[in-house]
């Protein structure tokens, strides 16, 4: 996803986008990331570089040899940073938040800032839902117990979730896996969402209650 700040929200390729991510010849990538984010890059005749934990004195010392910029959480991309970043042409950030990105900045300067929305999206919906069959089963109790030495079978019997009541707070990109997989536990899916109207969570088999009345149907 390409975006700039105005209007919030805004999901949208600017125009010259195209030509200006074509004239990137020197990446920074100054997070930890998987090595094949550099052999994408390096296939495409880019040079990459990999330098983590600058602190924000070395980032805007060398941010000025760069036409990317690649972070994660921990690179703050403030607007020190790029007044620094003269050859600077886009700012991506290897997840789905851009918090750590002066995207208001980044827009005056004409920088492209870009995130990858669904890049963790299926993980983080299988971690909840272990978490959830962790929980009901007493998994990480019981494995402690034999490794103990120790055998309740009859203490860490935990409980089914089939036939139970899933609430879920927050019916975005991961709500909606984590629903959809839970419903194959015949689990009965309920959510909330501030934003996302119940007509299209219902058609991903979630019904939306406010936030008291899931907390009174707990």
């Amino acid at each position: 996803t390409l975006f700039r700040s105005a209007p919030p929200g805004e999901t949208t390729l600017h125009p010259g986008s195209m030509a200006q991510l074509a004239d990137i010849r020197r990446v920074l990538i100054s997070d930890s990331l998987d090595p094949c984010t550099r052999h994408i890059l390096q296939a495409q005749g880019i040079e990459v570089h990999e330098k983590q934990n600058l602190s924000p004195e070395q980032l805007i010392a060398q941010i000025q040899d760069y036409d990317g910029l690649i972070v994660r959480s921990a690179t703050k991309v403030t607007a020190d940073v790029l007044a620094a970043a003269t050859r600077l042409k886009v700012v991506g950030r290897a997840g789905t938040g851009v918090d750590n990105v002066d995207v208001e900045t980044a827009t005056r300067k004409g920088i492209i800032v870009m995130n990858t929305p669904s890049g963790n999206s299926i993980s983080a919906a299988e971690l909840t839902c272990g978490m959830i069959l962790c929980l009901s089963r007493q998994i990480p109790q019981s494995a402690a117990s034999m490794k103990a030495g120790k055998w309740d079978r009859k203490k860490f019997m935990g409980a089914e979730l089939y036939g139970k009541t899933l609430g879920i707070l927050g019916l975005g990109r991961i709500g909606k896996e984590v629903a959809l997989r839970m419903q194959s536990f015949n689990m009965k899916t309920i959510g909330y969402d501030p934003i996302i109207p119940p007509e299209v969570t219902a058609a991903f088999g979630v019904q939306q209650f406010s936030l008291e009345e899931i907390g009174r149907a707990h």
